[in-house]
């Protein structure tokens, strides 16, 4: 919009409301021109502008609206939502139209499932090499481990082992299977899939069965003992979901049920399994005792309130007061079994009884004790917040 024609609007506007300040607007703002006859005000623009701004703001708020719940459609993707349809309304001025939008195929389902079912063998591509020195670098292993696969990654912490990552787990199996006791940079290493501590086993359906049973504890288990080599050992009694081998001396060997790990675990304890004599056992979870920790805390709740109704805070305290003058003082009203005076104005005295503590506090508060005229109550304890440091 041409600059003069706005003064012009800004000008007409002002002279309806404060004609000094038009005037002065217009001499600064140099209007030389007036609006034609009949044009449409600063006002009249405005409601115009809102209007037809409004109409386009609840358009776009409905588009977005729309990208919003089909992408929420895509991520909480289930078999009855893949079949499903999200029906949006968009407004616009020749009407409301309807668009019908499909939530997403079920090929994006099926491959969240896969991706799903093979998280846990995505996560075994990094290997823990055993037995290397603290100068080894990857140039020492190249040549050896890349006819695997592709490697990723590399760590020497130099405190004798080193982790050597591959981008497939079939490439990772490979390494181990060829590369397991032979040498490298002039020493013999020992090799072996890596897993997070939080992976006690089978994910999902698997870590539950686990619970009830399913899983073994293998003990004098060599380290260079492969996982398949388990697996076979032990498939005889039934159907091996997962075994796994830290190279320990033990290892642990998952069926999918509980009563082939128990007939596993009768038919080979005390016997030689992958030329070694092991002791098998069922594999008990750990389980955190949340109702053992409850009522610990519960304890020291309760011992807390207990101290707190037998000790007193008394302020405005003489610093040369002594404990056996104020233990003296309070006395008269029961069994004193401390006096502390940390010489900062206040002091803590404790009684053998809550009674106790109630009666010197309804005799002594505001009355002078040791010289000077104190005020008592029942001491309160600071609580401690963790991470934060004392409240």
């Amino acid at each position: 919009m041409d600059t003069q024609l706005v003064n012009c609007l800004v000008y007409d506007y002002m002279a309806t409301v404060d004609t000094k300040l038009a005037e002065k607007f217009k001499k600064e703002a140099k209007v030389t021109q007036q609006l034609p006859p009949g044009s449409p005000g600063i006002v009249d623009i405005f409601k115009h502008f809102k209007e037809t701004s409004t109409k386009e703001m609840k358009r776009k708020h409905a588009i977005a609206e729309e990208e919003s719940s089909t992408k929420k459609a895509k991520q909480n993707l289930s078999p009855d939502s893949s079949k499903a349809s999200v029906k949006i309304v968009e407004d616009s001025e020749c009407g409301t139209e309807e668009v019908e939008v499909k939530a997403a195929t079920e090929n994006v389902y099926k491959a969240n499932l896969e991706s799903q079912g093979n998280s846990v063998l995505a996560e075994r591509t990094k290997i823990f090499i055993r037995n290397v020195s603290k100068e080894v670098v990857y140039e020492d292993f190249q040549t050896k481990v890349e006819q695997f696969g592709k490697v990723t990654d590399f760590v020497n912490p130099g405190r004798g082992f080193c982790f050597l990552t591959f981008s497939s787990a079939e490439a990772a199996n490979a390494c181990i299977d060829a590369l397991n006791n032979s040498e490298i940079a002039g020493k013999t290493v020992q090799m072996n899939i890596t897993r997070k501590k939080s992976e006690a086993g089978p994910t999902g359906k698997d870590a539950s069965e686990n619970v009830d049973g399913c899983k073994l504890f293998v003990h004098g288990v060599k380290q260079e003992t492969g996982n398949d080599e388990l697996k076979e050992a032990f498939a005889k009694f039934g159907k091996v979901i997962d075994a796994f081998n830290p190279g320990k001396g033990f290892a642990f060997v998952t069926f999918s049920s509980p009563e082939e790990a128990t007939a596993g675990a009768e038919a080979l304890n005390g016997k030689e399994v992958c030329g070694n004599c092991v002791s098998v056992n069922v594999s008990k979870p750990k389980v955190k005792l949340v109702a053992d920790s409850k009522s610990k805390a519960e304890k020291k709740s309760k011992k807390r309130e207990v101290l707190e109704s037998f000790r007193l805070f008394v302020n405005n305290v003489s610093e040369e007061t002594t404990q056996d003058d104020l233990k003296s003082a309070f006395a008269a009203h029961g069994t004193v079994t401390d006096a502390y005076n940390p010489g900062k104005g206040f002091a803590f005295v404790n009684f053998a009884s809550a009674d106790e503590a109630q009666a010197a506090i309804d005799a002594l508060n505001g009355k002078e004790v040791c010289g000077k005229e104190i005020e008592c109550n029942l001491a309160k304890f600071k609580k401690v917040q963790k991470g934060r440091g004392k409240s």
